[in-house]
């Protein structure tokens, strides 16, 4: 069995965010948008297709946008830590699906 994970961004749902990166949300919105159909036409048993949005973290990216103190962030490691699940059979009901990796 093939997966296929795709990293989404709380950008796509939380649009106060995607103003001063509104290209990377269109995009971002485009891709899930795709794997959405790309997991309608593809059985889980040959390939499992998850999107995934992996929180809210603080990187050398945002801190051109804020600070350390903005927001409360969620855990580094979570994510990928549910993706290695994600990636597992176990997660096979999560076919298609938009998934969150959050804390809060």
């Amino acid at each position: 069995m093939y997966v296929l994970l795709n990293l989404a961004t709380i950008a796509i749902h939380a649009t106060q965010l995607s103003v001063p990166i509104p290209l990377y949300s269109l995009t971002k919105s485009a891709g899930t948008m795709m794997m959405q159909h790309i997991a309608m036409t593809v059985p889980s048993s040959e390939m499992q297709v998850i999107t995934l949005e992996p929180g809210l973290h603080y990187t050398e990216a945002f801190a051109r946008f804020t600070d350390e103190n903005s927001f409360q962030w969620d855990d580094i490691k979570l994510p990928g830590d549910f993706a290695v699940w994600a990636a597992s059979e176990g997660a096979e009901f999560l076919h298609g699906r938009f998934v969150w990796a959050k804390q809060r």
